[in-house]
């Protein structure tokens, strides 16, 4: 490749020759950043006249169309040549600015560079490629379109011939993670207002594990070798392969039609990818795995996905925090806010392993085939090398698991420091009916050890759905399996006739409190809203149990077992203001007058015999026999106190019960302070 470069003497204009394309008049008003340039094959090309140092400011003014360097965009034409040759132009000799791509649909079959790699003489120049901008005329307006299962779009991973190691600059010594600052490839580098399509309808996956240009290869590579690629196929057909740049947006673009990730960030930093649609990305038919709309992979830091929609894809977002040796840096300080992710084959966000200090804030999920929002380990964590610092809120889950697999969940938070809060979680889908949790801390299916997850707090969250279960840690609204997890002012709602359990312990220092579990959790034989599994010093207080009314038939669904109505015969209860009387006959008080009345009383439990693990007592005043007021419930071993108070507006001749509940192992010792008080008369 040639460059010729002319300037006349007053320092007007330069002429300028690009190797491959005719002579160009460029206009600088006598203002270059220096008297000598180097050309784009290398060569010195000096300048005459007079010069005027430049600002960044300057630079970003200059403007190159890629067609004045031979680009066509028919959609016929090659222009991988044309596009590459303009950015190396706006990087060598302008030292940064625009690549401008006009209307029309630009077809490629060798990825843009985002780094300085010249694709014609196939080598790096070692230097970091700074501040160009790819700018389209608007999504939908200009179309670069793939041609060849092996073709990136933009990308600074190396070509399938490229050795690995001619990438410059070098990579950190892998035996030293974290010794080694980070180096990059390319610096302040824009994508904006353009369409990005991998066309996988035409280049089609080859149907072995990692398609057709792995392990053997027909033809002859651009720089006419034969033989294997160097890589594996998944490491191609990318609308974005960002390895190693820094300070990359994206934005104002549609991403579409890869069989692997429509964005992958592999150890980059100051990612911002803004206002895209991603669509049908990520193995959508989940042929060959599990891919993403976008992927934050090892040791990328300081990354936001921020006002996308991100629909039809396998996975929506996918994190792999590596915990093998490369791996010197989690994927961390990374934000996931006020995104759309709508219809994937399997989970909305999954981050496992080595992902730390993340902000999940204000995203919809919408169709979600499996899990919404997943931290997980993929196998035994590494010690230190696992999900930590997780804000995960204001979110809304409108169903998931559309694929009907047991075991799947709203929201998966395993690993420590995770804060799950302010989280809308719906489920109403009739098509589920395996086993299916709203939130889970930790994951009581995953092969890892007991104690893994630990300080999670899970609190403010609206939950309402069909939430099945069909036995202890099977299902349900919130599995509470981390050391250290609190539990509150929660809103469990249940509409589901099988469903077992609100809240189910299974770790040790678990607080219950100030939650609001209401719905059909307490419906039928067998079921529990809070429901003990396994751990170690259990803590409930003041939970708050609202049963739901059947409108048609007017029963309270409160249908534990093993139900009693206290005897007040065989105690001493009181009432104030000779307002009403308690009827030893029918055990029920029964109000002269109408009016609101306050009951109030203490039920203690005692065991019979010994009894290993907590059981559940429960008391309720009951209204004609129908509705239920004042519900009360405990997890206890041993003796067991029951508070109960409850205003009731009752008319005259109302019947009034206490009804109490106790595992076979416990029987009622006491009723004390119990007493009834006329509040106000009813006008």
């Amino acid at each position: 490749m040639s460059a010729n470069f002319k300037a006349s003497t007053d320092g007007t204009q330069a002429i300028i020759g690009v190797g491959g394309v005719d002579q160009m008049t460029v206009s600088n008003a006598g203002v270059v950043t220096a008297n000598s340039f180097v050309g784009l094959n290398g060569s010195s090309v000096t300048a005459t006249g007079s010069t005027t140092a430049r600002t960044l400011a300057n630079r970003f003014a200059d403007v190159v169309n890629v067609k004045d360097f031979g680009a066509v965009g028919d959609g016929v034409a090659d222009d991988s040549l044309a596009i590459n040759r303009a950015t190396l132009y706006v990087d060598r000799v302008l030292g940064g600015g625009t690549v401008y791509y006009p209307e029309g649909t630009y077809k490629i079959t060798r990825a843009i560079r985002l780094d300085d790699y010249d694709i014609e003489t196939f080598t790096y120049s070692g230097n970091v490629r700074q501040n160009i901008r790819h700018q389209g005329a608007g999504r939908d307006s200009t179309i670069i379109k793939a041609s060849g299962f092996s073709t990136n779009i933009f990308a600074s991973f190396p070509e399938p011939f490229v050795s690995f190691s001619s990438v410059q600059p070098k990579i950190p010594d892998a035996s030293t993670p974290g010794a080694i600052e980070q180096t990059f490839m390319a610096d302040g580098i824009v994508i904006d207002g353009l369409t990005m399509d991998c066309d996988y309808n035409t280049n089609v996956d080859g149907g072995a594990a990692y398609g057709p240009y792995y392990g053997t290869w027909g033809g002859i590579w651009p720089n006419g070798t034969t033989g294997p690629s160097n890589y594996a196929a998944d490491s191609y057909q990318y609308p974005v392969f960002a390895y190693n740049v820094r300070g990359l947006s994206i934005q104002n673009c549609r991403i579409k039609n890869s069989w692997y990730n429509g964005i992958e960030i592999y150890r980059c930093w100051d990612v911002q990818i803004d206002n895209n649609i991603i669509e049908n990305c990520g193995d959508k038919p989940n042929y060959l795995g599990y891919y993403a709309g976008v992927e934050f992979d090892n040791a990328s830091y300081r990354c936001s996905l921020t006002n996308n929609i991100i629909k039809n894809t396998g996975t929506g977002l996918i994190s792999n925090g590596d915990t093998l040796p490369y791996a010197w840096r989690a994927v961390q300080e990374i934000v996931v806010a006020n995104n759309i992710i709508d219809t994937t084959y399997d989970t909305g966000v999954y981050a496992f392993d080595w992902v730390s200090d993340w902000t999940i804030i204000g995203n919809e999920f919408i169709n979600i085939g499996g899990v919404a929002i997943a931290l997980s380990s993929n196998s035994a964590p590494v010690s230190g090398r696992q999900p930590q610092y997780f804000n995960i809120s204001s979110n809304i889950i409108r169903n998931y698991n559309a694929r009907n697999i047991t075991g799947q969940m709203g929201i998966r938070a395993f690993g420590s420091g995770i804060s799950v809060c302010d989280n809308s979680i719906f489920l109403e889908s009739s098509s589920v009916t395996q086993n299916s949790f709203g939130i889970v801390a930790s994951d009581p299916t995953a092969a890892v050890p007991s104690g893994s997850s630990k300080g999670v707090l899970i609190s403010n969250n609206y939950l309402c759905g069909r939430f099945l279960s069909a036995g202890l840690g099977n299902g349900g609204g919130i599995f509470a399996g981390a050391t250290n997890c609190e539990v509150s002012g929660n809103v469990i709602i249940s509409t589901a006739s099988t469903s077992e359990f609100a809240i189910t312990i299974s770790a040790d220092d678990v607080n219950i409190q100030n939650n609001n579990i209401r719905g059909t959790w307490l419906f039928g034989s067998g079921k529990r809203a809070i429901a003990y599994s396994s751990g170690l010093r259990p803590y409930l207080k003041d939970q708050r149990y609202e049963p739901m009314l059947d409108i048609k038939t007017g029963l309270a669904r409160t249908g534990l077992t093993g139900w009693n109505v206290v005897n007040f015969s065989s105690y001493t209860p009181t009432t104030f203001d000779n307002r009403g009387n308690f009827n030893s006959g029918t055990n029920s008080f029964v109000a002269d007058i109408p009016g609101l009345y306050r009951f109030t009383g203490q039920v203690r439990f005692g065991s019979v015999g010994s009894t290993a693990s907590p059981v559940i007592v429960a008391g309720t005043f009951e209204l004609n026999g129908l509705t239920s007021h004042g519900y009360s419930s405990s997890l206890s071993i041993g003796t067991c106190d029951l508070n109960f108070s409850t205003l009731i507006e009752l008319n005259a001749n109302d019947i009034v019960t206490l009804k109490s509940y106790g595992a076979s192992t416990y029987t009622i010792n006491d009723v004390t302070n119990m007493s009834v008080e006329f509040v106000q008369q009813k006008t």
